[in-house]
């Protein structure tokens, strides 16, 4: 999940039917915004809490107009994809179930910060880690 002009989400999950998604959509999404998906089936139901706005890609829409000027687009979102993808196929090639919301939050980290400076976003790096301790054992220990 993205939020204009704000910060972005990428959780790993087993699956994605909707009472996996919806509880995570729910918590990191103020109710009344605006939700702008493709029309994958499992997105029914958001108007619920929503503005829902669909794009339909198999018609080849990719930004919907409106009367008003509005426009409704899920390409910010597609565009996080398109890195993530990039970096985990570019980059790193593979990376396990185990390890993979660690590389989320990484990637997520660096999309969230990518208006800092490199050395801002190093000193935020440092920052977060103040008081934090990560134990050799807990870094190789298999879960």
């Amino acid at each position: 999940m993205e939020q204009r002009g704000g910060n972005s989400i990428a959780k790993q999950v087993p699956n994605v039917k909707r009472k996996t998604l919806f509880p995570i959509i729910r918590e990191n999404a103020e109710e009344d915004s605006s939700a702008y998906t493709d029309e994958y089936p499992v997105y029914k139901g958001l108007d619920k809490w929503y503005n829902h706005q669909i794009v339909v890609h198999k018609m080849g829409q990719y930004v919907k107009q409106y009367a008003d000027g509005k426009k409704a687009s899920n390409n910010l979102v597609e565009n996080f994809n398109s890195h993530l993808n990039k970096m985990v196929y570019g980059t790193y090639i593979m990376i396990s179930r185990k390890y993979a919301q660690k590389y989320l939050d990484e990637f997520t980290f660096r999309r969230n910060t990518r208006k800092h400076s490199v050395q801002d976003r190093f000193n935020l790096l440092l920052s977060l880690a103040v008081d934090k301790r990560l134990t050799y054992k807990e870094l190789t220990s298999q879960k």
